[in-house]
């Protein structure tokens, strides 16, 4: 049973939990939630109810009963969310909220998150929290007692109790004795920090030049050194360089401008910003910027929060471009690095204007190239690592043209299909 004052933490998402107190009929506990979290999938309880209230911020809370009910708590203002009425929440603005939650009763809810927080912690799930290992997932979906909308009730048990079971007969402890008890996810923040400390990619101070479109970056903060979830950098951007229309679902961009002038457009509406002002692209809304000057270059402050794994795409996403220029033999092992550099990106952010279908083989492309590189031992940091054999020199050179070709053909037949039914 939690001990009041007890902290856990999730690793992968910043979500932040304090136990405030406990007794068989209902728990209470305050979270930390951090700017622009999108919060868990959509589901509902069948054995206990949820109150929320917003202690700072604003907490978007969606339930869904005969209709969808879109609420947006302020301080001091709660919601109740009843057995069966599936729901989630959010915080959509660019600032943390805190709420506070009780769960009545409480039944096994706290061995569940503490969990949950603890596979995250040890790199036993997915970016999305899910367990890797199928048995653990079975357990833990069962222990939590919470069940996902669009797949019906008794499938979700069937399957799961199923999994369950065969866990249980492999050996697999069903309690999470691990993770469980009380004191095992305590002072998270700073196993967190150490582990951050274990994996540092920049320091406060970095200087990065990018030889390609002339970018150059110095961090200020560093979320490996500054236990942290937020990313600041000084960054250095050459006339006419503009980043498209693009979308972060769980991370806010904020920029403040030192020198020139920065165009931005942020949810369709755009306009210039001069030395002094600031602008932010939120989580989920479309956002793209440009130096407009033909000749005079743009300095500003730029965050993202969280970081996420924004410091590494832009620390090996330089280097790659450093090797793309002066390594032009090795360009076909370099776009292998760029494939698993944007693989290991995920989903943390798309552009807007690609059509679905070219974006999801675009995707699919990345993927299996990604798969290739790796199996023939490219990194995206480490020039070094890159293999250097004439026969891994030529399963790269192979490997690209054929996925390229793939990818082409796709194309013109989709293309084609598609005329074929215009003229129709």
């Amino acid at each position: 049973m939690a001990n009041a004052g007890d902290i856990i933490e999730n690793p992968l998402t910043g979500e932040r939990i304090t136990f405030l107190d406990r007794n068989r009929e209902r728990m209470r506990i305050r979270v930390e939630l951090p700017a622009g979290a999108a919060g868990p999938p959509m589901h509902y309880h069948l054995a206990f109810t949820e109150t929320f209230e917003a202690v700072e911020g604003s907490l978007d809370l969606l339930l869904v009963g005969g209709k969808k009910n879109r609420l947006t708590l302020k301080s001091g203002e709660s919601a109740h969310v009843p057995v069966k009425v599936p729901h989630t929440f959010s915080n959509g603005s660019d600032e943390p909220v805190v709420f506070e939650c009780e769960i009545s009763p409480a039944r096994e809810w706290e061995k569940s998150i503490r969990t949950a927080f603890g596979l995250a912690r040890d790199g036993r799930t997915n970016k999305a929290g899910v367990p890797k290992n199928i048995w653990e997932l079975a357990l833990l979906y069962e222990l939590s007692e919470s069940y996902m909308t669009g797949m019906p009730l008794f499938l979700q048990r069937g399957v799961f109790g199923m999994l369950a079971g065969i866990a249980r007969r492999k050996g697999y402890d069903p309690e999470f004795s691990r993770y469980a008890r009380s004191g095992s996810t305590m002072n998270l923040a700073d196993d967190r920090r150490e582990e951050r400390r274990k994996h540092v990619i920049a320091h406060a101070g970095e200087v990065i030049e990018n030889p390609l479109s002339g970018e150059r970056i110095t961090f200020l903060e560093v979320p490996s050194e500054a236990n942290g979830d937020l990313l600041r950098f000084d960054w250095d951007i050459p006339p006419g360089f503009s980043i498209p229309e693009h979308v972060h679902p769980r991370q806010v961009e904020r920029h403040e401008i030192i020198s020139g002038t920065l165009r931005g457009r942020v949810g369709g509406r755009e306009r210039d910003y001069g030395e002094g002002e600031r602008v932010i692209g939120p989580a989920d809304v479309p956002h793209a910027w440009r130096n407009p000057s033909d000749d005079e270059g743009l300095r500003i402050v730029s965050e993202l929060q969280p970081a996420l794994g924004f410091e590494k795409l832009l620390v090996d996403g330089f280097a790659i471009a450093g090797d793309l220029k002066t390594d032009k033999p090795g360009i076909p092992g370099h776009v292998l690095r760029i494939a698993i550099l944007l693989d290991e990106a995920g989903r943390e952010f798309y552009f807007i204007g690609v059509p679905l279908p070219v974006w999801n083989a675009f995707r699919t492309l990345v993927a299996a190239l990604s798969r290739v590189g790796r199996m023939l031992g490219y990194e995206t940091r480490s020039p070094e690592h890159r293999p250097s054999n004439d026969r891994r020199k030529a399963v790269a050179f192979l490997a690209v043209g054929l996925a390229g070709t793939a990818l082409f053909a796709w194309l013109r037949r989709r293309d084609g299909s598609h005329r074929r039914t215009f003229a129709r």
